[in-house]
């Protein structure tokens, strides 16, 4: 169904790092990582957490854009609404969603393994490191902007004193 991440570019969800998976009846907060499989195929109707020893809990979930950019859950309500029961059980209806154009401005790239909260944590991180590197290089040139007017302030106070010095001979001279 689908095709590989890279090739539908940036901006949509499929290949977002804020798609996650929610919890149907919202009784747990965290918003779970969508797979390569569930983006592949538009499988974010259903988490599974595995319990050890060949036990799980499965329960139903809803596609979620994390930094909350697009309601893709009342985007998939309305699509189900227009389509008939066959398009819904294949998830074709989330997969056109996911994977529609969108330019979306807040888009940050996807790595498996990560959750939704763990790339908007990295992607915070990065941005508060790009605006210290930004802060760093306006104090480096404040400075250095400092530092030529202090050299020109000390060429001048230097010929000041020469001129000064100069003046005190020739008058010492006259007398």
């Amino acid at each position: 169904m689908g095709m590989p991440f890279e090739e539908y570019g940036t901006g949509r969800c499929v290949n977002c790092g804020y798609l996650g998976k929610r919890d149907e009846d919202l009784r747990i907060s965290e918003c779970y990582p969508a797979s390569e499989y569930d983006r592949s195929f538009g499988k974010l109707d259903t988490h599974i957490i595995s319990k050890g020893s060949g036990a799980s809990v499965h329960f139903k979930t809803f596609p979620k854009c994390f930094v909350g950019k697009a309601n893709l859950r009342e985007e998939a309500a309305e699509l189900f609404d227009d389509k008939d029961e066959e398009l819904n059980k294949e998830n074709v209806c989330i997969h056109r969603i996911i994977t529609a154009k969108r330019d979306c401005p807040s888009w940050y790239p996807w790595r498996e393994f990560s959750s939704p909260k763990e790339m908007w944590e990295e992607s915070v991180m990065l941005a508060m490191e790009e605006r210290r590197e930004k802060f760093e290089l306006n104090l480096f040139d404040m400075s250095k902007r400092l530092a030529q007017n202090n050299h020109k302030i000390m060429v001048f106070l230097g010929i000041a004193a020469i001129i000064f010095a100069i003046v005190q001979v020739i008058v010492l001279l006259i007398d």
